[in-house]
């Protein structure tokens, strides 16, 4: 779920408008738009995020791939 307004990323800390949770960050960090790697629409109501950090480490990107 996006949210709307001046907010900080937690993974570069630049102030952006939207910033989404990364769903396979351990403590779940809110990325803005250039620190997403990829995301995609699991179901009707769910959308997968996953960070460029988290692309990076194999068993992570491979939990993502397959939802």
């Amino acid at each position: 779920m996006k949210k709307r307004g001046s907010h900080k990323c937690l993974r570069c800390g630049k102030e952006t408008a939207y910033i989404e949770p990364c769903d396979y960050c351990e403590p779940k960090r809110m990325v803005c738009a250039s620190c997403i790697k990829s995301s995609k629409t699991a179901s009707k109501i769910d959308r997968k995020v996953i960070c460029k950090d988290c692309w990076g480490r194999m068993p992570k990107r491979k939990a993502y791939k397959s939802a």
